[in-house]
């Protein structure tokens, strides 16, 4: 019982990563993820088992480990500091980390049906806590705190005052990778209810829906993607009676939702100012996200890299200009070589398949794969989603628990239940 408890925080955490170490300096992000390395294998070391892995699993993961460590390579080529390319160290630290809770989670006893509802349970927490705030101001303090102490010289930076409209919840970064993240568990609760009708998914889309928008605008937009791609899914059968009522019944929560927020003046303007820049992006007005903002190395440094991230102070002073664009850094910390490889990798990694279970619903596992596919493109316009964020961490624990037990799974003595949820991926006799 308490082996599970810390597996469910463990799994917790790197799905949020908040960080602490503003407020508490011995607590570092990087100890905390040595802390859930440690564990999972001293897990692995007591059960003695051994895992299996499918040999395009383990390439796949094989090249989604040593592609972050070429661009390593490639930093201290050029001569740079590790420090302007961090995210070739916590990229691998955080896949293994995931992998391992996941392992674990299954020698616990857990099916990759059970391990998918406990993502959106964790999620369904982080929305409820987000909720709390919006109510209870001096509960948002700790949010506020939390983001305040994580960001150096605050008060003189741009973001100066962004606690009075938004930081809700407890993540390590709130107006990126954590409002990302809970859009992206809302779309997988979406395709959920839209394909088995229980009115529990459509409250956990509801919920972690509001908990992104209050964060920030890029996950709602990625939301509404994915929604029309379930609502497409769905209904490209022969439309029914009760898949009308399952569509209206989603736009009238949703609408109900929102209303009840508007009542709010804060969370109105907040809403407003989400739907107008949405709308900027959608019809170009919004000139960061336009052409104007990408660019790349020149040369043979267009094929290598140079080795660091052009993100903040580190491409100002390296190269003289700024770029938050996933894509953007990408290319100048490995170059072709490493987004080819490394980008097809994770793709493939999220579209495995190793089930031949004819009774198994492939729409809806297709649907929840095409979800992460959304996100992931996405996201990594929006920043470095690739990186080892938490949208990662979301895409990779849920892409492996949507193999139906294939590919990381312990051989050891111990029996893993049947699912209790099994029949959520059956498909309809009817």
């Amino acid at each position: 019982m308490v082996h599970r408890l810390i597996l469910k925080v463990l799994l917790a955490y790197l799905m949020f990563m908040p960080v602490f170490s503003g407020i508490f300096p011995a607590v570092r992000s990087s100890g905390l993820l040595i802390a859930v390395l440690l564990y999972v294998s001293a897990d692995f070391v007591r059960c003695g088992g051994t895992v299996q892995i499918s040999r395009k699993l383990f390439f796949y993961s094989a090249v989604m480990l040593a592609a972050p460590v070429y661009t390593l390579a490639v930093t201290l080529f050029n001569g740079y500091s590790v420090g302007v390319n961090i995210s070739a160290f916590t990229s691998p630290a955080v896949f293994c980390c995931v992998a391992g809770v996941y392992a674990s989670l299954r020698r616990a006893g857990y099916s990759d049906c059970d391990i998918l509802h406990l993502v959106i349970s964790i999620a369904d927490v982080q929305a409820v806590i987000c909720i709390l705030m919006v109510f209870f101001p001096g509960f948002k303090e700790i949010a506020n705190r939390l983001y305040i102490s994580s960001i150096e010289n605050y008060y003189t930076s741009a973001v100066n005052g962004i606690t009075q409209i938004r930081i809700y919840g407890i993540f390590g970064d709130y107006t990126y990778s954590g409002q990302i993240m809970m859009a992206l568990t809302a779309s997988v609760s979406l395709a959920l209810y839209f394909h088995y009708g229980k009115g529990k998914y459509l409250l956990s889309s509801l919920l972690q829906l509001v908990s992104a928008v209050l964060n920030g605008r890029t996950g709602a937009l990625l939301y509404a993607v994915c929604a029309a791609v379930s609502f497409m899914t769905v209904f490209s059968s022969k439309m029914t009676r009760r898949m009308l009522c399952k569509y209206f019944l989603f736009i009238g929560a949703v609408c109900a939702c929102v209303l009840v927020l508007l009542m709010d003046a804060g969370i109105s303007s907040r809403f407003g100012a989400v739907f107008g820049e949405v709308s900027s992006f959608l019809l170009g007005k919004n000139a960061s996200y336009g052409s104007s903002a990408w660019f790349f190395p020149d040369g043979y440094q267009m094929l290598t890299g140079r080795g660091h991230r052009v993100f903040g102070n580190i491409g100002i002073s390296l190269t003289g200009k700024s770029c938050d664009f996933g894509y953007v850094n990408d290319m100048f910390r490995g170059g072709l070589l490493y987004c080819v490889c490394y980008y097809i990798a994770n793709f493939k990694f999220m579209m495995l398949d190793k089930c031949r279970d004819e009774t198994v619903n492939r729409k809806a596992v297709w649907n929840m794969r095409v979800c992460l596919l959304i996100f992931v493109l996405g996201a990594n316009y929006k920043g470095e989603c690739l990186g080892g964020s938490v949208i990662m961490s979301v895409v990779w624990i849920i892409a492996l628990s949507l193999r139906s037990g294939g590919g990381l799974y312990t051989s050891h003595s111990g029996h893993v239940r049947l699912r209790k949820c099994q029949e959520m991926f059956m498909t309809d006799r009817k």
